[in-house]
């Protein structure tokens, strides 16, 4: 893989962890009349729903041994690129030199008693900051019988209690989907490909009209990070040979720009959707009392109505 070619295809998804993902889930494809990309399922080591926005889906996660002993609100955790080939990312990456795990399959029961992996992730360090227990992780990899030992884990308390750690901070990292795999699996098994799926979630946004507030897509996601420096440097040799589009921002393909901003804290903190009218959206939010401070350009989803997340309408 040469150094021009680029090593991730879209920005696939975006993680939203909360303990209560039905909830949220709920609100976005009913209140919100989003599409449902996938519903709520129950894996071994965390539960899952996804709700479509066109170029994007956002994934709706619940994680930990007790999750329903967090408090209720949703925070931002993970940005995630589709690689179409993780097994020849993996050497780029070490070139590269961004720090990284080996691929990790996740692998699920089917009926006959098989495990087959439905979907593989590399994850990432120093995109968003330099995560200690992540640092630890990608050392651990590395061991011998490491990964030998990590798949007997799954769905362990010990693999659950790792989830829960590592979507405490702000992530960034790859996925391969393996749908030859996606039989039994609502939302998936009725695509040959994720370019077929990933079209098809786009149609059913179009079909609504972009549900109730008139969403075409996800613009924007912002990550603050304390090494500005250090992080535009990371994301120049991840997305290379893209340039930025603007001074630490940038966009693959159809997917949500990713801007960075100089802040206290590593965290990934706003999201900002693009509708096609800010008036008929800050109208169906005044109907539900779910308007908050709006401007000529902008109109900001009243936070304690949507669980803590700072969300931008923008047309």
């Amino acid at each position: 893989m040469s150094a021009a070619k680029p090593i991730v295809k879209q920005l696939d998804h975006i993680v939203i962890r909360t303990s209560d993902p039905s909830t949220l889930h709920t609100l976005l494809s009913d209140t919100f009349q989003l599409p449902v990309a996938w519903p709520i399922q129950a894996y071994p080591s965390f539960t899952s729903g996804g709700i479509a926005f066109g170029n994007v889906n956002l994934e709706i996660l619940s994680c930990g041994l007790n999750p329903a002993s967090q408090p209720g609100e949703a925070r931002i955790r993970a940005i995630v690129f589709e690689s179409a080939s993780l097994t020849e990312t993996v050497s780029e990456l070490g070139r590269r030199r961004i720090p990284h795990t080996p691929v990790l399959d996740y692998e699920l029961t089917e009926p006959d008693g098989r495990r087959v992996a439905h979907w593989a992730n590399v994850m990432l360090n120093k995109l968003v900051g330099d995560d200690p227990y992540l640092k630890l992780i990608l050392f651990s990899t590395r061991l011998p019988g490491y990964m030998w030992m990590a798949d007997k884990l799954r769905g362990s308390p010990v693999e659950r209690q790792g989830i829960d750690r590592l979507f405490s901070g702000a992530l960034v990292f790859l996925v391969e989907y393996f749908y030859q795999h996606f039989t039994y699996d609502p939302g998936w098994s009725e695509y040959a490909s994720h370019d077929e799926k990933r079209a098809a979630d786009l149609a059913a946004l179009r079909e609504r009209a972009g549900g109730a507030l008139g969403v075409e897509a996800i613009e924007e996601v912002v990550a603050y990070v304390r090494d500005l420096e250090g992080a535009q440097e990371m994301w120049r040799r991840l997305l290379a040979p893209a340039e930025p589009v603007a001074e630490n921002v940038w966009r693959i393909a159809d997917g949500p720009q990713v801007r960075l901003v100089a802040g206290a804290e590593n965290e990934i903190k706003s999201l900002v959707w693009k509708v096609s009218s800010l008036g008929r959206a800050a109208e169906f939010l005044r109907s539900k009392g779910m308007l908050g401070p709006t401007t000529e350009k902008e109109v900001v989803i009243a936070p304690e109505k949507i669980y803590g997340l700072d969300v931008r309408l923008i047309e």
